[in-house]
C-alpha cells in the first residue's frame, strides 16, 4: 500500500512542479521578457525533468541503505508530502511577489 501511495505522491508532484514552473514563468519570465514564448504545463514538467536530469544527486549512504525498509518508507511518503506541501508554500509566496510587482 505504501509503494501505491508513493507512486500516487509522485505523480501529484510532478503534476505539481509543472503548473508552478508554468505559473513562475508566467508571472516572472514573461512579464520581463515579452518575447519569449508560453509554457505548457507539460512542457513545464519536461523542462523540470531536464534540469533534474542535470543536476548532481546524493546517493544514499551505507546506513541508509541498511536501515529497516518499512521506516525508509514512510520517511519516503513524509518527504513527498513535504514536497509538496514546499510546492505550495512557494505557489503562494510567488502569488504575494507576483501581486506586490
Amino acid at each position: 500500500m505504501a509503494f501505491v501511495l508513493q507512486m500516487i505522491f509522485g505523480l501529484i508532484n510532478t503534476v505539481m512542479r509543472g503548473v508552478l514552473i508554468k505559473t513562475f514563468w508566467g508571472w516572472f519570465i514573461l512579464s520581463q521578457f515579452h518575447g519569449l514564448p508560453d509554457l505548457s504545463i507539460v512542457g513545464a514538467i519536461g523542462l523540470s525533468m531536464f534540469v533534474g536530469a542535470v543536476t548532481p544527486w546524493r546517493g544514499l549512504s551505507r546506513e541508509e541503505l541498511d536501515e529497516d525498509r518499512e521506516d525508509a518508507t514512510a520517511r519516503g511518503l513524509v518527504n513527498s508530502f513535504l514536497y509538496l506541501l514546499a510546492c505550495l508554500i512557494s505557489l503562494g509566496v510567488g502569488w504575494v511577489v507576483h501581486s506586490l510587482m
